[in-house]
């Protein structure tokens, strides 16, 4: 209508609200694993078995174990790229259980970093498939990277990441 078009609200559409949300918390959970270093929070590094660490989440997130790290993934992240994910990071011990807590290796980026990243559209893959395309800005060139993001349903029938190529794309 008046070239728009139109679709059910029914939870079998992704839309790009719930698309950039979703990015926002994904991308979040990535700084937090992946460069503890520079998502800090202003908390400062911890020696743990002569290897630098931080709590992944603040005292006031309540996420204490690797069990509760898990179930904050799950709404963001596929059971399959979940699990692979925390494994590896577990096995590489980026990722621990310490004293009551939860940390994550202190790591800086050690390349290019981007300084700016949103969900630039949701394309429509058909089957209930939809794909969140990613622009990220490279400050040393000015240029946009657009990173596909794959959804599925997750048990609750809720969109999340199936794959998140940042993972490979970064350091």
């Amino acid at each position: 209508m008046n070239g728009y078009e139109f679709y059910p609200e029914d939870g079998s559409t992704l839309y790009k609200e719930e698309a950039w949300e979703l990015s926002e918390q994904a991308r979040s959970l990535w700084l937090r694993l992946a460069f503890a270093g520079e998502y800090s929070e202003g908390m400062s590094p911890v020696q743990i078995q002569g290897r630098k660490y931080l709590p992944m989440f603040p005292a006031r997130d309540g996420v204490y174990t690797i069990e509760q790290v898990r179930e904050k993934f799950l709404a963001v992240f596929s059971e399959e790229f979940t699990d692979k994910t925390l494994n590896a990071a577990i096995a590489n011990k980026d990722l621990l259980e310490y004293n009551g807590n939860v940390y994550a290796a202190y790591k800086k980026n050690r390349g290019e970093t981007s300084y700016n990243s949103w969900a630039d559209h949701v394309r429509d893959d058909g089957a209930g498939k939809f794909t969140v395309v990613m622009g990220v800005s490279m400050p040393s060139n000015g240029s946009t990277v657009y990173v596909e993001l794959p959804t599925g349903k997750n048990a609750a029938g809720k969109f999340v990441f199936t794959d998140y190529p940042y993972w490979d794309r970064s350091e």
